[in-house]
C-alpha cells in the first residue's frame, strides 16, 4: 500500500509523513458510500437499525430472565371436586382414560409465570387464555403416559 506498487503488498518500513498524505488522497469519502443496488441485491441495514435491533433483543432477554416461559401442549383442565376427582392421581387416571378413548384435544400454548400468576396463552396470537394465581397451586406432579409427558398441579 504506502509507496508500493500493488494494492495488497506489505512493507515493513516505517510510515513517513509523505506516505500519510498519500493515503489520505487514496481513500476518499465517496469510497465508503453504498453502491447502487444491482438486480435483486438486498440493501444493507443502517448502523442505527442494527443497534436498535440488538437493543430490543437484549431488552427482551432481560425481561425474560424474570419470567419462566415454555411451549406446552395443553391437554385438559381437571378440577379437584372432592367427589370423583380428589387428588392429582385421580386427575392422571382421568387423563389416561380420555387418552385411551381418543377424547383429548391438545392445543399448543405458551405457559409462563408472570407477576405471581401462571398464564396459558395462545402460541400464535399471544392471547391470554387462562390465568391462575400461583398461591392456588399447592402441588405439582410430573407423569409419563404412553403419548404425553404430563405436568399436573393441584
Amino acid at each position: 500500500m504506502f509507496g508500493n506498487s500493488g494494492p495488497f503488498t506489505y512493507s515493513p518500513r516505517a510510515v513517513l509523513q509523505d506516505d500519510h498524505s498519500q493515503s489520505k488522497s487514496f481513500f476518499q469519502q465517496d469510497d465508503f458510500k453504498a453502491a447502487p443496488l444491482k438486480g435483486n441485491a438486498i440493501p444493507r441495514p443502517s448502523g442505527k437499525s442494527i443497534y436498535m435491533q440488538r437493543k430490543e433483543y437484549s431488552e427482551t432477554l432481560n425481561r425474560q430472565s424474570d419470567n419462566f416461559q415454555v411451549r406446552v401442549e395443553h391437554l385438559f383442565n381437571c378440577e379437584l371436586d372432592g367427589q370423583e376427582v380428589k387428588t392429582v392421581n385421580d386427575c392422571v387416571v382421568k387423563l389416561k382414560k380420555l387418552d385411551a378413548k381418543g377424547r383429548l384435544w391438545p392445543q399448543d400454548m405458551i405457559m409462563e409465570i408472570r407477576g405471581g400468576y401462571l398464564l396459558l396463552s395462545d402460541i400464535e396470537t399471544k392471547v391470554e387464555l387462562e390465568s391462575l394465581p400461583l398461591s392456588c397451586i399447592l402441588q405439582t406432579k410430573l407423569c409419563w403416559t404412553a403419548a404425553y409427558t404430563t405436568l399436573c398441579w393441584q
